[in-house]
């Protein structure tokens, strides 16, 4: 008889100068570490692509996997989707490439406090609970990260919340995941060679609000 899977997703969230996961990303390991060992999940997946440092590309992601590995987590039941390169595309690509496959419904959800309000927004959006899926969403906390980038980030976090909810999501039916994989190819600007006229209008205005942000 097949062994239930029960998954847990962490979310990459960025790499340091010198290619070494900061703080808050190691907290989101040791956190699935912990649910692991302790039979709440039996599967990890991390998402999110690549990150470049210099002339350095680093594999968020397998940074990860690599970090979790030193647990003594096995390296079977820790696996990496490397499509997605922002929070909905975390949603979308662990959907369409990981979890559909496997017939999952329930799984683990785990990010950064500052993270978690565009994480369940996006999810959701994603997995809809009238088909089926439930989301458990786990929370680490912001310690450790310098106040004032804290300070900062919360309020690019609730920017892009707004401008999800009014400009983005409402493009796509939630859990219309074809509708959702076309929308990523042809107007996320990290996967489409296209500038869709919100995504610039958004991009000129957190850079010029919000510039330098370090956190993912």
């Amino acid at each position: 008889m097949k062994k239930l899977e029960k998954l847990g997703i962490g979310l990459a969230g960025g790499v340091n100068n010198d290619g070494s996961l900061p703080i808050h990303v190691l907290k989101r390991v040791i956190k699935l570490v912990k649910m692991y060992k302790n039979g709440l999940i039996n599967t990890i997946l991390y998402t999110t692509g690549k990150s470049y440092r210099g002339l350095s590309v680093v594999g968020e992601a397998e940074l990860m996997r690599a970090e979790t590995m030193r647990y003594g987590i096995p390296p079977d039941r820790i696996h990496c989707e490397v499509m997605s390169r922002d929070t909905y595309g975390n949603a979308t690509f662990c959907r369409a490439l990981f979890i559909d496959p496997r017939g999952i419904k329930k799984f683990h959800v785990v990010t950064s406090s500052f993270h978690m309000p565009k994480a369940k927004l996006l999810f959701e959006h994603v997995f809809p609970d009238f088909q089926g899926y439930e989301i458990v969403f786990e929370e680490v906390d912001d310690e450790g990260i310098d106040p004032a980038v804290l300070k900062r980030r919360k309020s690019y976090e609730e920017f892009s919340c707004q401008f999800y909810r009014q400009e983005i999501l409402p493009e796509t039916k939630p859990g219309d995941l074809a509708g959702i994989l076309k929308w990523q190819f042809e107007k996320n600007p990290s996967h489409s060679v296209l500038r869709d006229e919100k995504w610039t209008k958004f991009t000129l205005i957190t850079q010029s609000a919000f510039a330098g942000n370090p956190l993912y």
